[in-house]
């Protein structure tokens, strides 16, 4: 009884899983984000940087990490830009590999862009 039970209960989460499409994200929206934080619009760029992150785009992952980081466009919160760099980093983006290395060191990451 104990073993139907769990292969019912398995059975229900694999469905739910497979019912549930992944997230999709404009694949615009990085690329508008960047543009506007390269322009010095950091205020305007973060919400569809973020929203890119979000979606799991590593690039916008390590700049946003890099905005909380420095408070660019966004209240200053160094914790949770190494998260964001973090997830970057575990998603291969050398930027934010190269930013963790040199955060463990104290010095500077690069600038999103660069």
């Amino acid at each position: 009884m104990r073993r139907h039970l769990l292969t019912l209960l398995i059975a229900a989460s694999l469905a739910a899983c497979a019912s549930n499409p992944p997230v999709q994200q404009d694949p615009e929206t990085y690329t508008r984000g960047r543009s506007l934080y390269l322009a010095g619009e950091h205020e305007r760029a973060f919400p569809l940087i973020f929203e890119a992150a979000s979606n799991g785009h590593p690039e916008a992952q390590y700049a946003i990490g890099y905005m909380f980081y420095l408070g660019q466009g966004v209240d200053q919160n160094a914790a949770e830009g190494i998260e964001w760099m973090r997830r970057a980093a575990k998603a291969g983006e050398p930027r934010a590999i190269e930013a963790l290395s040199l955060l463990a060191g104290s010095r500077a990451p690069a600038q999103p862009g660069e």
